[in-house]
This record gives C-alpha cells, sequence and structure tokens, in this order.
C-alpha cells in the first residue's frame, strides 16, 4: 500500500486473512520529521487488526489500540 501524510511519502506490505483480518507490521516513510497527526497515524496503523467496508465505500480499519482509521478513495 502506498500513501500520504502531511509530510511524508509512505509505503507498507499488508496480509489479509479470514473474517476481515490485517496485518500491517511496518511502515516505511520518506523523511524522518512528522507532524503530530502523522505520527499518530503511523502509531496505530501497525496495530491493524480488521477492516470493513461501509456502504458508502469507506474502509474502516480497526486496530488493537481502539482506534478506527477512516480511508476514502480518491
Amino acid at each position: 500500500m502506498d500513501g500520504v501524510t502531511p509530510t511524508n511519502s509512505l509505503s507498507a506490505a499488508y496480509t489479509t486473512g479470514n473474517n476481515a483480518t490485517l496485518s500491517i507490521p511496518a511502515v516505511g516513510r520518506s523523511k524522518t520529521e512528522e507532524t503530530t497527526w502523522g505520527e499518530l497515524f503511523l502509531d496505530n496503523i501497525t496495530y491493524s487488526t480488521n477492516f470493513t467496508f461501509d456502504n458508502a465505500g469507506k474502509l474502516n480499519i480497526n486496530t488493537s489500540t481502539n482506534k478506527t482509521l477512516a480511508f476514502l478513495r480518491r
């Protein structure tokens, strides 16, 4: 998967399994400095446990840190 935060380009490998399980063990980034929001995102995305798509097509990733990360397709 590839993406961006306010200051970095991101790249990560992921695996999916039964019952929509999701694992993102590490995320590579282009720079070392990150915004507070970007650091929170990076801190939580590697704790992904599962995912769902809602009726509008939004991807929701749930984490073991009790966070839900929501993504819209552009």
